[in-house]
């Protein structure tokens, strides 16, 4: 009977080590796509002003920083 327990609790482990994996990988992905959204605002050829591009440089480099440091602490590269 403890063999079972122990059986169920190591492949209950193994599917949320698995998950959370795949949700540290989305939330890198996730940084990456708002960074390069930020980026496109920042060099679009409509009307904007200056300041409008200072703010969305300011705004891709936080979320560039914020997926470097995710990298980095979960040690993993999304693709």
């Amino acid at each position: 009977m403890n063999w079972l327990r122990a059986k169920a609790r190591v492949t209950r482990w193994t599917e949320q080590f698995t998950i959370i994996c795949d949700q540290m990988g989305n939330t890198i992905r996730f940084f990456r796509y708002r960074e390069k959204e930020w980026l496109n605002r920042a060099t679009r050829r409509d009307a904007q002003s200056d300041g409008h591009r200072a703010y969305a440089y300011m705004q891709a480099d936080m979320w560039a920083f914020l997926a470097q440091r995710a990298e980095t602490k979960f040690g993993v590269n999304a693709v």
